[in-house]
């Protein structure tokens, strides 16, 4: 079930983002090609216009006059332009062809008179008729038109045809300026090819940098899920990635606050609400620490139970309240005298556990004497009323040939034994 949970979490990520980039890319990859393609078309449509424009420009510069047709012989004709024969005069539309790939053929009415568009055996297809359509658009109806299938001797050609007028507005034919569809398709698929890989390679950076991104964010989502799944097991010193506590975002900040969360249970769990020390389970639980460690290196150690003399007295005489503002007081001067040397935890009403880390029981016995010391000479002011109070200690070395029950209890025994003999002391 857990590795279905963060599968689903990361696949629904990645259809949140590489699938629409998928989608929009192939949409973009259709709408782009679709729309290449169609300017291709126009920019051949007008590159062909403006060729079969200027071709007739040019005979009309070097030919003045109009087209006229007259017997040549009994069976033949010619093609005459004002004065001069263009009938087999290929000089003007051959230079063209050869500098721009343009084939030009000139219709008189309906016939090919002149064209640089040749046959299977490499011959021109003169004296050959227009597609009827291509008669009934352009020189019947007198329209310009552009077809990308204008089929002429067997191949496809996109073709710009227009028609052709004399000096006094009669239309006498057509000229046609055309390019092999193959070339123009060719063009285009390679364009659009090229379109197509880098749409591709865009897509795929773009998916790379979703999936890295979805990764880490699944990473950091796994993190602090397994960082919250140590912390309710009861682990509460574990420790979530500085990454995820260094973001400044939505995770980062949920990362701080389930540090927070960790900090306020550890505070609820180990520690006293009245005093602020350690309470009895954290204090046996660092015992622990000490002891064991004790056990692996042979640092010493000293334990003692200490307790408030007297102190039902002063809950008599002067209230619960002040009671807990003397504990207060308490745990304050011993908290305060403990650190560097060890630690302090309330073990019960008003007895506390010290223990002391790297010390012999000759060091905690002087140590405890100091502590007391700033006891005898406290005082709590409660309600104008001045409360001194005294301590009984009880202090053993800590032996680690014996369990840490024996240890407490004959802790506890010493500080019996210093409340039966006078109190306000350290026993020893």
């Amino acid at each position: 079930m857990k590795k279905t949970g963060q599968g689903s979490i990361k696949l629904n990520f990645l259809e949140m983002t590489v699938f629409p980039i998928l989608v929009l890319g192939i949409i973009i990859v259709l709408f782009s090609s679709s729309m290449f393609s169609n300017s291709m078309e126009e920019e051949v449509e007008s590159g062909l216009k403006n060729l079969g424009l200027a071709v007739l420009n040019t005979y009309d510069v070097a030919y003045p006059g109009d087209y006229v047709m007259q017997l040549k012989g009994e069976k033949g004709i010619e093609i005459l332009k004002g004065d001069k024969i263009i009938s087999n005069n290929y000089n003007i539309i051959d230079k063209i062809k050869e500098k721009t790939g343009i084939d030009i053929t000139i219709f008189y009415q309906d016939t090919r008179i002149l064209t640089t568009i040749l046959d299977s055996e490499g011959n021109r297809i003169i004296a050959t008729a227009a597609h009827p359509m291509i008669l009934q658009e352009v020189y019947e109806e007198q329209k310009e038109c552009f077809y990308n299938n204008a089929a002429i001797g067997g191949i496809e050609y996109f073709a710009y045809y227009a028609p052709i007028y004399n000096a006094d507005g009669a239309c006498i034919g057509m000229i046609a300026a055309a390019k092999p569809a193959k070339k123009v398709t060719a063009m285009i698929s390679k364009s659009v090819f090229l379109i197509i890989v880098l749409a591709v390679i865009a897509m795929m950076v773009t998916s790379a940098i979703c999936i890295g991104f979805t990764n880490r964010i699944v990473e950091i989502i796994q993190e602090i899920k397994a960082f919250l799944s140590s912390v309710s097991s009861g682990n509460l010193t574990s420790k979530l990635d500085a990454k995820v506590l260094e973001r400044n975002d939505e995770f980062g900040e949920m990362g701080r606050s389930t540090v927070h969360m960790q900090k306020a249970l550890r505070v609820l769990i180990e520690q006293d609400t009245l005093t602020k020390l350690y309470n009895r389970r954290s204090g046996e639980n660092k015992m622990k620490t000490v002891y064991q460690r004790s056990q692996n290196t042979g640092v010493p150690f000293a334990v003692s139970i200490g307790d408030i003399d007297y102190f039902k007295k002063v809950n008599d005489t002067y209230g619960h309240e002040a009671g807990d503002a003397v504990l207060k007081n308490i745990a304050n001067i011993l908290n305060k005298n403990m650190q560097g040397r060890g630690y302090v935890a309330r073990w019960g009403g008003e007895e506390f556990l010290l223990v002391f880390e790297n010390a012999t029981q000759k060091v905690a016995r002087e140590a405890l004497l100091d502590i007391l010391n700033h006891i005898r000479s406290s005082e709590v002011t409660y309600e104008e009323e001045k409360i001194k109070v005294t301590m009984t200690f009880g202090v053993v070395p800590g032996d680690c040939t014996k369990e840490m029950k024996v240890l407490l209890k004959e802790a506890d025994d010493k500080l019996y034994w210093g409340k039966e003999n006078g109190r306000n002391q350290v026993a020893e």
